[in-house]
């Protein structure tokens, strides 16, 4: 179980990761992360790159037992709840309800539509076309 001090501690010490998605066409940016929610960032994308990378090497290789498969879903759990206190951080800190969030290049915090109203706008235009 993660400790705040815990969590602290690897903190202090994370290599910042540099987001490298661009803005989109419909994405409004709200703010850019500070250095403390940069540092949550990074260390939840190398700890889910590092665990991708050993799915990845366990797959191929195909040689691994039980404790190993036991041990990813401990560390992948792990990095699920950093993601979700990021995600929760940035919407508290932002005071971002109910819109989609992101963050792009420069550490931008943005909102974007809907893809399921732009997907539903696409079948209504389709099936008016049709009729």
């Amino acid at each position: 179980m993660r400790t705040k001090f815990m969590l602290n501690v690897e903190l202090a010490d994370v290599d910042v990761v540099e987001c490298q998605a661009r803005l989109e066409p419909g994405d409004k940016v709200i703010a850019v992360l500070d250095n403390e929610l940069i540092k949550l960032y990074s260390l939840w994308k190398r700890k889910g790159r590092a665990i991708d990378d050993k799915i990845a090497e366990y797959q191929e290789v195909g040689n691994y037992n039980r404790e190993d498969i036991h041990e990813l879903a401990v560390q992948k759990a792990d990095v699920e709840m950093l993601k979700s206190i990021f995600w929760f951080e940035v919407r508290v800190k932002f005071d971002i309800q109910d819109e989609n969030i992101g963050i792009r290049e420069g550490y931008k915090v943005i909102t974007y539509p809907s893809k399921v109203r732009g997907i539903l706008a696409d079948l209504r235009n389709l099936f008016e076309g049709l009729e």
